[in-house]
């Protein structure tokens, strides 16, 4: 069996299993251009889906203005635009970095969002109410 024949099989056993798999990540590599552009992207497979990392260095514009999208992860070094769709970021313990220009502009009549979501903590970690308490939390 190849080393590659190897990762696959075991990234479809932990994909199996329930187990996440790291996602890839994608460098921006162009001066200007839209999100939607796999060739925008290194590796040209992009552009970044749910689950990866997407990195904008410095001196690149990116912008995301034909369909709202998803990643895992930001790092903006650059310049990312929101243009009339929005980003959503799935994290848990994860660190997106904005050390560049973010900005959201209008289009269609929707004013784009980033929408930070994380994964979402199991019962058993959430603390019971006191004994007595009415007080359930926030609704």
């Amino acid at each position: 069996m190849t080393t590659l024949t190897r990762i696959l099989t075991l990234s479809a056993i932990l994909a199996l299993a329930g187990v996440p798999v790291q996602g890839g990540t994608y460098t921006f590599n162009v001066d200007e251009g839209v999100w939607d552009d796999a060739d925008n992207w290194i590796p040209g497979d992009g552009p970044p889906e749910d689950g990866d990392t997407a990195i904008i260095p410095i001196n690149k514009t990116c912008r995301v203005e034909d369909d709202d999208q998803a990643a895992k992860i930001i790092q903006v070094y650059g310049t990312l635009g929101l243009v009339g769709h929005d980003l959503e970021l799935h994290h848990s313990t994860w660190t997106s970095t904005i050390d560049g220009i973010l900005y959201f502009k209008e289009a269609n009549g929707h004013v784009p969002e980033l929408h930070f979501i994380a994964a979402p903590r199991s019962r058993e970690a959430e603390p019971s109410p006191r004994k007595g308490s009415t007080d359930m939390g926030p609704a």
